[in-house]
């Protein structure tokens, strides 16, 4: 019993309907659904398939063993082929092939399970990708790839193995020495690139550090050094100076005004006669548009007035 008042027929009534939909249909059904198909309430049945599934009769996150049950002998003979003699294709392909074939959908989860009930050990997909060396044609384009922080590489391909303090040439020791004193200015990262090319070496650039640092005649003198750094209190007093002479300066005379940038109104051009006129017609005619007013004054006057 489950509970209180659960009897084993309910859980078995349960589990049978459980299993029943999970064989016709190929996919477990929801609780909800079948909480309404066996009338009981959903915690009870989800209890009864939790304990189904610790008891290893179903499976849920993968589906159970049933839900091959919608797979056909054809079809899972296919699976277990293809699965042998094309182990690095994808399970997407088998699920592509698996409907053309026999028109049967099928998850990939369930092509995993399924592979994973017959064949435990798993699958070996092929041996892994072999790292090609890149072209040397190409290398030599790059002759300071150790410069730009790439790992560098000789001349068949092969990343060439960074020499530590222990194993540097002395010749190329003496030589880091001569260039420390005689060019402080250059970068260690120029230094770096100069010793792949003429040693065929690869010091890191913390190891020319150190060496010059204990071989070196003391700290390397790197070129006059930059303007110093004003103080806060230097910086206030000029300031205050340049506000000083501010107010010695001579005012600069007013720059006369711009000229306005509308045109100043046109005035009337027209004779006293046609004025008259105009004002006697707009009294006495107001419905007689301007273009009758503008012919009238052409022909009485002898003007050309606009209608504005």
């Amino acid at each position: 019993k489950i509970g209180s008042t659960r009897t084993y027929q309910e859980k078995l009534q349960v589990a049978q309907t459980y299993t029943a939909i999970t064989n016709n249909e190929g996919a477990p059904p929801p609780g909800v659904r079948l909480a309404r198909e066996t009338k009981q309430s959903i915690g009870f049945c989800k209890r009864v398939i939790k304990e189904m599934e610790e008891k290893g009769y179903v499976d849920l996150p993968y589906g159970s063993v049933q839900k091959f049950g919608h797979l056909t002998e054809e079809a899972k003979a296919s699976l277990i082929d293809w699965y042998s003699t094309e182990p690095q294709e994808p399970y997407r392909t088998y699920a592509s092939r698996l409907e053309d074939r026999f028109g049967i959908k099928c998850s990939l989860a369930t092509i995993c399970k399924f592979f994973q009930t017959h064949f435990p050990k798993g699958r070996k997909r092929g041996p892994p990708r072999q790292h090609t060396p890149p072209d040397p044609a190409a290398v030599k384009y790059f002759p300071n790839r150790a410069a730009i922080g790439a790992a560098p590489r000789d001349d068949d391909g092969n990343p060439v193995k960074r020499a530590g303090l222990l194993s540097l040439p002395d010749e190329a020791k003496k030589m880091l020495i001569r260039w420390n004193k005689e060019e402080p200015n250059e970068t260690y990262k120029n230094y770096q690139a100069r010793m792949l090319k003429m040693f065929g070496v690869t010091v890191s650039l913390s190891t020319i550090s150190i060496f010059l640092k204990k071989y070196s005649d003391g700290p390397r003198k790197r070129g006059p050094r930059g303007p110093r750094k004003k103080q806060p209190e230097e910086i206030a007093a000029e300031i205050r100076e340049a506000a000083q002479d501010a107010q010695k300066t001579v005012l600069v005379p007013e720059i006369a005004p711009f000229p306005p940038l509308k045109p100043p109104p046109r005035k009337f051009t027209m004779p006293e006669p046609a004025k008259l006129l105009l004002c006697k017609w707009n009294k006495d005619e107001p419905q007689v548009p301007y273009r009758i007013y503008q012919l009238r004054l052409k022909e009485q006057c002898g003007v050309d007035v606009s209608l504005a």
